[in-house]
Parts: structure tokens; C-alpha cells; sequence
């Protein structure tokens, strides 16, 4: 790792230089250990036995001196000029006890490892770097499979139990309240009850759902990067003649009734958003994660997501449906495993919903 070579000239002391991959690096004293050192490395590891220096006699009888290095790690760009031959009088002071040469918790600056060279402190001394990132959450697998078959069942429920309803005649802002209550109360009931069987005994803390300011900028991110999947899944759908059917079809037919507009937009903006996100982004991908890679677990919970929006009543038009709902399911997994938590995955979802809402209630899906 480090190479060092001597060069004597009269009256002078041997001149120590060595190499490493950041280049080239002098000090004018040979003894000068704390300006190899802290030339060189510029990383904080806990404190570690070092090899202890030799001398060795080369031709000429010029003594050479094996500099020990300090731990391994990321180097720093070469200096421009010469570094002092020691530190300054405030560095000067020891740690108690007899500490080997290393990286240690500058006692002067907070916040800042500085290096020891096992007699004094050196000058050179760098930012505490933060502390890796902890695991992603999750759950046992049983969880996600539990609340999988809630959802399932609470869909195809509320759809039957729609349709019996159907011959009364009530206003449809019933019929939609009604879908809401049975497809979604279900699966919510559940997944409080699997956060408190195999969780943290909170719904809110086991699915992620926190958030922090800065989620006002990355939900709309997140949205833009499900458009995009969509635009180019959608593309790819439609040039490759997969069938397509939209999910907002036949929503403009009966527009004109205020109660229907009122309770479709609260089901489908703030409902959906919420309980989807909690279900296959709080719940089935952390259960996914604890079996499997986070690819893997991201792109299953994805085509389970759009398999969720299968109709049959659009027969093989689910396919393409199902194909661009699953790349949009797969943007907010990813942004829910990237932020460990979901408030940005909400806001995307609810946003992608007003749209298409807002399309198809003015009759400008065609």
C-alpha cells in the first residue's frame, strides 16, 4: 500500500517520501509520521492495533523508516503545499491511556474525528461521517399474505353485494359509499389487527406512514415518475396490440349528479390512495421483504397492485390494464423502499387519481 525511499544530501536530515493512489505525498522529515499518515488516509475507524515501525539499512548506511499506516480507507486528493511538521500547541494534548495510532473523536471540535499518530494529535482531521443506514422494516411473510386475501375478498364483496343493491334504486352516491365502506373496512380492520400480532402494535409506525416536509416536493416527484412509466408502458400496450380498457370508463355517463362526483372523488382520491398505499406498500412489501430481495419483493407487490384493478367486465382489456397499473405500482414501491415511508407514495397516488378523475368526469378520456 505504501512505498517509502530516502534521499540524503549533505547536512540535511533523510527526506521520507511515499506513494499511494492519490499521488504523490513528501514530508521533509523522515520522522514526520503524522504527515504520511494524515496525507493519506482520511477515514474514521475504531481504534486498532498498528504495526510497529522498523529500521532497515540500505546502501550507504542511511537508516530507513517503515511509516505504520492507518486504517484503510478512502484517500485524500494530494496536497499543495507542505503540511506542518507537527500540530499546533491546542493539539497537543493525549488521550488518557496508551491509544495506538488511528482515528478518534477530535476532544476540541464537535462533530469532527481527528487522527492520532500515537504520540500527539495530528492537523489532519475530517467530518464524523454518518453512520450507515439502518435495514429496511418488515414484516413476516404471513402478514402480507393475509392482508392480500383480505383485499380480494373485500373486493369481489363489495362488487356482488353492489350489484344485488343495485335494484333498489338508491342514489348511486350510496352505491359508491357502500363500495368504499365493504371493499376497503375489511382490510384495514385487518391490517391494524396484523400490526398488533406480528408488528410494533402500531399501524402508523409498521407501515410507514409518517412524513416529513420535504414529502410536499417528493410526492409530486414520485407522480411525475409514474407518468412516465405510464406514458411508456402505455406506448408499448398499445403499438405491440395488447388490449387495453380504462378503469374510468362510463364515469361521465351519470356526471351530472353532485352527491356521485362528491363521494367517486373522496373514494378515489383520499380512500384509495390511503388504504392501497398501507396495503401493498406498508404492509405486502415490508412481509416481501423479509423472504426476499428488494427487486424482487418491489416487482411482485407491483403486478399484485395492478392484478387488484382487475374487472371482469373488461374482459381482456385487463391485460394492458394490468400492465400499466404494475409499472405505477412498482415507482410507488420503490419510493416507499427508498424513503421508508409512504406519505410520498399517498401523495402520488392521489394525485394520479384526481387526474384520471378529472379526465373522465369532464369526458375527455377519448
Amino acid at each position: 500500500m505504501i512505498a517509502t525511499s530516502t534521499s540524503v544530501s549533505p547536512g540535511r536530515p533523510a527526506r521520507a517520501t511515499s506513494w499511494s493512489s492519490s499521488g504523490r505525498v513528501s514530508c521533509q522529515r523522515e520522522s514526520d509520521r503524522s504527515c504520511i499518515a494524515g496525507r493519506q488516509y482520511r477515514r474514521y475507524d475504531p481504534p486498532m492495533d498498528q504495526p510497529a515501525s522498523t529500521s532497515t539499512e540500505s546502501g550507504g548506511g542511511v537508516s530507513v523508516r517503515e511509516v505504520p499506516a492507518p486504517p484503510v480507507g478512502l484517500l485524500a486528493p494530494p496536497p499543495t503545499d507542505p503540511p506542518p511538521r507537527r500540530p499546533g500547541p491546542a493539539a497537543g494534548v493525549p488521550p488518557a491511556g496508551a491509544f495506538p495510532p488511528g482515528w478518534y473523536l477530535d476532544p476540541y471540535v464537535a462533530g469532527v474525528v481527528r487522527y492520532w499518530d500515537g504520540r500527539q494529535w495530528t492537523p489532519w482531521a475530517v467530518a464524523r461521517p454518518k453512520p450507515p443506514r439502518p435495514p429496511h422494516p418488515t414484516l413476516p411473510l404471513a402478514a402480507g399474505v393475509g392482508a392480500l386475501v383480505t383485499i380480494l375478498v373485500s373486493l369481489v364483496a363489495s362488487r356482488y353485494l353492489v350489484d344485488w343493491l343495485a335494484t333498489y334504486q338508491w342514489p348511486i352516491a350510496v352505491y359508491v359509499t357502500i363500495a368504499g365502506l365493504i371493499g376497503y373496512g375489511p382490510v384495514m380492520a385487518y391490517c391494524w389487527w396484523a400490526s398488533r400480532r406480528w408488528g410494533r402494535r402500531s399501524l402508523r409506525s409498521d407501515s410507514g406512514f409518517f412524513g416529513r416536509w420535504a414529502d410536499a416536493g417528493w410526492g409530486p416527484v414520485t407522480w411525475l415518475c409514474c407518468l412516465a412509466s405510464q406514458m411508456v408502458l402505455g406506448i408499448l400496450v398499445i403499438t405491440t396490440g395488447i388490449p387495453f380498457s380504462n378503469n374510468t370508463d362510463g364515469i361521465d355517463t351519470v356526471g351530472g349528479e353532485r352527491g356521485y362526483v362528491i363521494a367517486l372523488l373522496v373514494l378515489a382520491v383520499v380512500a384509495a390512495p390511503l388504504v392501497e398505499e398501507i396495503v401493498f406498500r406498508g404492509i405486502v412489501l415490508k412481509s416481501f421483504l423479509s423472504v426476499m430481495r428488494a427487486p424482487l419483493a418491489i416487482a411482485l407487490q407491483a403486478v399484485l397492485f395492478g392484478l387488484a384493478h382487475f374487472d371482469p367486465v373488461r374482459g381482456s382489456g385487463n391485460i394492458g390494464l394490468v400492465i400499466v397499473l404494475s409499472g405505477a405500482g412498482a415507482v410507488l414501491g420503490g419510493a416507499a423502499y427508498l424513503f421508508r415511508r409512504i406519505i410520498p407514495s399517498v401523495i402520488a397516488h392521489a394525485i394520479v387519481n384526481a387526474i384520471a378523475m378529472t379526465i373522465a368526469l369532464l369526458g375527455l378520456a377519448e
